[in-house]
């Protein structure tokens, strides 16, 4: 396991990209293309088949396995499809801070997810499994843009003119989900290791179920990363646990300038999304300077509801996450529970 030395949180600018590991890489890249208008840009096969997609400066990599000894089929046969990989990006002259080093801990206490640390030219492979480094930048040389017959359709009619600007302008944050205890002791990881800060708290519950959640975040808010573990056997967190078999990234919230426009987008693509009231949760900061939090979650994208996607609005530089929005959230999630009859 390599590890942050210098333990700075100045040494991170943010979320390079998130690869997911699926059993059918065509059917996924056409969801992420028609529904969230990513773009591919490359190809590799080797132990895997893996496409690289963009969406503005957002990339994703989804690779499904080639072979049996691939790393992406033995994470397939201990977890539903999800996040394999998630890399950091680093500032260039940070990357004498990290050496290898052996750290079973942290393993554990972030599931099977592998990390990378990346650089503008390098990329260090954070795990167990050395064997499977493939850059998550562009700087490949690999032709960008989409063919004709991979172009997003509009079937309901509703307005996406300007549609081919990029909907998203970033990853906000990442949730990461760990078993009951665990919570403090990933947190402390990511202080130790990774130079993070302790931010919000919480304490979210129903007369049904709770989880406890912890916000650890860089000094400038370009990574955030809520921890969340049950406080109740029910917990939806636990329920996740379970399907899951482990600690695992439950959601990763997409960043808009514009909510309501890219909402209304996104739904004529079809993209399902959770039922809250009022649809698009929003937590006033600042009445005076309009700041505003606005946040919308996906329903579960894949066979088993262990991972969707957030799309939120910081109107005005809003911070945080919004104690209100966080609680409708859960309530949300737990209404699909009582849909699937696991609560």
């Amino acid at each position: 396991m390599l590890i942050a030395e210098s333990k700075s949180c100045r040494d991170f600018l943010g979320v390079d990209c998130i690869h997911f590991y699926v059993e059918n890489v065509d059917r996924w890249r056409k969801w992420f293309e028609d529904c969230l208008g990513f773009q591919t840009v490359g190809t590799v096969r080797d132990h895997a088949h893996t496409e690289i997609l963009q969406h503005g400066t957002i990339q994703i990599k989804l690779s499904a396995p080639l072979r049996s000894s691939s790393p992406v089929a033995k994470f397939l046969q201990h977890h539903p499809a999800g996040v394999g990989e998630i890399a950091f990006r680093i500032k260039p002259d940070s990357s004498q801070g990290f050496v290898s080093e052996s750290s079973r801990e942290s393993v554990q206490l972030w599931g099977d997810v592998t990390h990378h640390f990346v650089t503008s030219d390098s990329s260090l492979a954070l795990g167990n499994d050395r064997s499977f480094q493939h850059s998550c930048g562009l700087s490949t040389g690999l032709s960008t843009g989409l063919s004709a017959g991979n172009s997003t359709k509009n079937p309901t009619g509703i307005s996406t003119e300007n549609s081919t600007e990029p909907l998203f302008t970033h990853i906000d944050h990442l949730v990461l989900n760990v078993p009951v205890g665990e919570m403090w002791k990933a947190a402390h990881w990511c202080e130790q290791h990774m130079g993070l800060q302790i931010g919000d708290r919480f304490h979210i519950q129903t007369e049904r179920s709770a989880l406890k959640s912890i916000v650890m975040e860089n000094s400038d808010r370009t990574i955030q990363i809520p921890i969340n573990e049950p406080s109740t056997p029910n917990s939806q967190i636990q329920e996740f646990l379970d399907r899951n078999r482990g600690a695992g990234i439950q959601h990763i919230a997409l960043h808009t300038h514009d909510i309501f426009r890219t909402v209304a987008i996104l739904k004529s693509r079809g993209v399902k999304f959770l039922e809250t009231s009022p649809p698009i949760l929003v937590d006033v900061q600042n009445h005076e300077t309009g700041q505003a939090l606005l946040q919308i979650f996906t329903q579960p994208i894949f066979d088993q509801p262990t991972f969707f996607f957030e799309i939120i609005q910081r109107q005005n530089l809003a911070q945080g996450f919004g104690e209100g929005n966080f609680q409708a959230l859960f309530e949300a999630i737990e209404r699909e529970q009582i849909e699937r009859k696991s609560l």
